[in-house]
């Protein structure tokens, strides 16, 4: 499995750039094989699996508890990729982080953020979720 994490610091669109990615492979015909379920008390955090050019992707959201995340790697573990966000809180202290960084099939993205304005935001948003999605759909 290759782990493509998006690192960043809360509140910086992890979430909604992960959103994108959903709606874009879902857009471009990806299959869902295990539906979006919802995750925790943010509305927009959630986890599913889809099938894509015959991978399978699992989509993790919820990436401010370290210890959910590892597990979501346990449970997705026979999944041809995980997307996981991943709050950037003291990462080179995780193991989860490390070890993804180690691994040259994995891939880390900081996350871009521009707070100037929603416009600059969207558009930061967007080009990591492009980032993310080109390391898929080769």
């Amino acid at each position: 499995m290759s782990i493509i994490l998006l690192s960043g610091q809360p509140n910086t669109g992890k979430t909604t750039t992960i959103n994108l990615v959903y709606d874009e492979l879902i857009r471009q015909g990806a299959l869902v094989k295990k539906k979006k379920k919802q995750l925790g008390n943010n509305k927009m955090d959630f986890e599913c699996v889809l099938e894509y050019q015959n991978k399978i992707i699992a989509i993790y959201s919820m990436g401010d508890d370290h210890r959910l995340c590892e597990r979501a790697v346990k449970t997705y573990r026979n999944c041809n990729f995980l997307i996981l966000a991943y709050s950037a809180k003291k990462t080179s202290q995780c193991k989860l982080y490390n070890a993804t960084a180690k691994d040259t099939m994995n891939l880390i993205i900081n996350k871009t953020v521009d707070n100037t304005d929603e416009a600059k935001m969207e558009k930061a948003n967007k080009k990591d979720s492009t980032t993310i999605l080109s390391s898929i759909i080769k």
